[in-house]
């Protein structure tokens, strides 16, 4: 609980704690991602989270495709999240993303 004095130049408004609040968020959004460092990560944190992951899903399959793999992304029911078919096997692949932010 906050403590208020009789004194009026320490005491505080809610306009006071509003913009000191607001400059703590604005600094931790912008310490971890901000165009200006990584435009991918960026561009992923401002994204909701099955929208990120799904997309990182396809990134990833697509990354396969380029070195030649055979892989595809399973649909949401499926109990894997990319299928890679090399020589004869089918090897069921997880992909796992987080942020610092929980969008």
């Amino acid at each position: 609980m906050l403590a208020t004095t009789t004194t009026p130049e320490m005491e505080f408004s809610v306009d006071d704690l509003e913009q000191a609040h607001s400059a703590i968020n604005n600094e931790t959004k912008q310490s971890a991602y901000c165009p200006t460092k990584n435009m991918v990560t960026y561009k992923l944190s401002k994204m909701k989270r099955q929208e990120r992951g799904v997309t990182i899903e396809h990134m990833i399959c697509n990354k396969l495709l380029a070195m030649g793999y055979d892989a595809e992304v399973t649909n949401v029911t499926s109990p894997c999240d990319i299928i890679v078919y090399d020589n004869g096997r089918k090897i069921r692949c997880e992909v796992k993303s987080s942020c610092l932010t929980n969008t």
